[in-house]
């Protein structure tokens, strides 16, 4: 996770300030695709014949839920997750157990790559530092990974090492 980012999220919380319906907490972001594997996966669990041509999302399962977004879908939509994580409904795709010897890693992978939109995000979620709808102190990138330019090497790049 994001160095600090649970922590600030916490005081925020507990300070009635934080009012974000959904957050990922890890600062790895995987790179934008999809796979024949993730389009099977979505259609199975939303019950749709199509699904987003692309997906974007930080990594793994770390993340903050507004209860309202949890509550939007309906108990058997949950179940139908459950069943799918716990390999009880069929899938195009296997797990390559030579590979990864894990119940259900492969699934619980898959499911790394829609989190966000399980929990009401479009497929491709906002980088955080660039996402207006999130609090300064979720944007800030203590991992060093921003896509944004940082100011400071800017001016030291524009300036020399007078600053």
């Amino acid at each position: 996770a994001a160095p600090g980012l649970i922590d600030a999220v916490l005081q925020s919380a507990q300070a009635g300030t934080y009012d974000v319906p959904f957050l990922h907490l890890n600062s790895r972001r995987f790179m934008m695709g999809s796979s024949v594997c993730l389009t099977d996966l979505y259609q199975r669990i939303f019950q749709v014949s199509n699904a987003p041509s692309v997906f974007g999302s930080y990594c793994c399962s770390q993340f903050v839920v507004r209860r309202d977004r949890l509550e939007s879908r309906s108990l058997t939509f949950y179940e139908r997750i459950a069943q799918h994580l716990n390999g009880e409904l069929p899938l195009v795709c296997s797990q390559d157990t030579s590979h990864d010897a894990r119940p259900g890693i492969a699934v619980s992978a898959l499911f790394e790559h829609m989190w966000h939109v399980v929990l009401g995000e479009d497929p491709v979620l906002p980088v955080r530092c660039v996402d207006g709808r999130l609090p300064l102190f979720a944007r800030i990138d203590t991992a060093g990974t921003t896509q944004l330019p940082d100011q400071l090497i800017l001016a030291n790049g524009f300036w020399g090492s007078q600053l």
